[in-house]
Formats: C-alpha cells, structure tokens, sequence
C-alpha cells in the first residue's frame, strides 16, 4: 500500500467529513468518511479495514477511498453512472 501510509487533512477537510460522517443521507459516504477520519487519526489503515468499521473491507479499498479523497474530495466518492449490473430485461425493448 505504498502513497497512503499518513492522511494530513486541513480544519476545512475534517469538518467536511465529520460532516459528512454524521449527516449524509447515502450510508457508503459515511462509511468512508468515518474510515478517514479513523485513518487521520494515527489509526493504522489495516487496523481500520479489520475492525474498524461496521463491515471489515480490504485495506487496499480504504487506501484507494484516501486516494479519490485527495484528487477529487467527496465527488470522487460518489457512485458513477453506468457502474452496477445491467438489467436483463427492459420494457422499452
């Protein structure tokens, strides 16, 4: 997991996730922010993804959440369109 070992957030970054932690409506962003702040705070980011969380997630997964933090902040979160399972039947067909 090399480029995520230490998560340095400014005061405006911590407010936004704790935020974002305690109040957003969609329950995958507030995961994610709780597993930042967790990480922020000198959590080892292994430890987190073990036991950490409500569900344990791989290690590599909290990295890659820390790294889509960094370039786009929280929209780097949000789930793209077109990703998920495709239907299989369609009535406008």
């Amino acid at each position: 997991m090399p480029g995520c070992k230490h998560l340095l957030l400014s005061e405006a970054q911590i407010q936004e996730l704790t935020r974002t932690r305690d109040q957003h409506p969609k329950p995958h962003l507030r995961t994610k922010a709780a597993a930042l702040l967790k990480v922020w705070q000198a959590d080892s980011i292994r430890h987190v993804a073990r036991t950490g969380l409500l569900k344990p997630v791989c290690a590599e997964t909290i990295c890659e959440w820390i790294k889509r933090y960094q370039r786009q902040g929280l929209d780097g979160w949000h789930i793209q369109p077109g990703r998920g399972r495709k239907p299989v039947f369609s009535p406008s067909a």
